[in-house]
């Protein structure tokens, strides 16, 4: 799997239909292999909820390329519920979204209400390991950081791939 170079920016034009027609393989508009065979043996899966329908297609895309199996969501509503399904190992999040933003996101997300998939939850031997949180956008990270504490990492939009698939090494190990 060949990295792209770091030139290569999220802000880069996506087909007209996104590569996917809106909704194949579900109503978050997954491949439809993923939902066929949504846990592949021995890849990182990551969960990339943008409400911006080219966005999360690339962005899951790219992540397809560099080994990651990725789920997708329209907005936070929809990720909580992918959460409680079939936690991620990581979580792409975009700020401003409808129904459930990402400020809004994170907190029931962290406080639990996703089932204490988080991880930061609950006590005991028996508590799943935090999912990391990176949340991407155009806002400047500071502005975002005060919206949305509790996030792992801050990207601004348009960011070089490089800079995403570092820090995902750096949070995922």
């Amino acid at each position: 799997m060949g990295r792209l170079s770091s030139s290569c920016y999220i802000r880069r034009v996506v087909g007209a239909d996104g590569g996917r027609t809106e909704g194949a393989g579900g109503a978050n508009g997954a491949h439809p292999q993923q939902a066929q065979n949504p846990r592949p043996t021995g890849r990182r899966r990551i969960l990339v909820v943008d409400d911006e329908r080219h966005f999360r297609t690339f962005l899951a895309d790219m992540l397809e390329t560099e080994g990651y199996a990725v789920s997708e969501a329209r907005n936070g509503a929809e990720a909580l519920q992918a959460v409680r399904e079939d936690p991620p190992d990581a979580i792409i999040l975009d700020f401003m979204m409808p129904e459930l933003d990402g400020g809004a996101f994170l907190r029931a997300f962290r406080g639990g209400a996703a089932g204490g998939a988080s991880g930061s939850g609950g006590a005991g031997a028996c508590a799943p390991p935090p999912v990391p949180v990176i949340v991407a956008s155009a806002f400047p990270a500071e502005r975002v950081k005060e919206a949305a504490p509790g996030a792992d990492g801050y990207l601004t939009k348009p960011f070089p791939l490089d800079d995403l698939f570092s820090l995902l090494t750096r949070l995922l190990g």
